[in-house]
């Protein structure tokens, strides 16, 4: 997770103002849903009954998949190994969820 001030100033790391807010953007492994994150989250924010979130979902983007047999993967494979000279390892896809706290 990032977090960071709206205005960006970076002022929240010595200053308590009487309102923050921070963005959270919480990544997805391909098998975990963002309706359990949710909630989740929501159980833990009972125990700060000052504080409020808005969730925005409508950002996320559902884990992709490309088939590693497919020419394109190929050449990014075989780049991979070129550059670095390791096997590349599939990585599972991932889903962003945007959370917004004010605290």
């Amino acid at each position: 997770m990032a977090y960071g001030s709206e205005d960006g100033s970076g002022l929240k790391l010595i200053m308590i103002p009487e309102q923050c807010v921070f963005q959270s953007d919480i990544r997805l492994p391909i098998v975990l849903k963002a309706k359990t994150v949710l909630e989740h989250r929501g159980s833990v924010m009972h125990s700060f009954p000052d504080t409020s979130y808005v969730a925005q979902q409508d950002t996320s983007n559902p884990a992709s998949f490309w088939d590693a047999d497919h020419p394109i993967a190929q050449v990014m494979i075989n780049m991979t190994k070129v550059v670095t000279g390791k096997q590349p390892e599939a990585n599972p896809g991932i889903a962003l969820l945007t959370v917004n706290l004010a605290l």
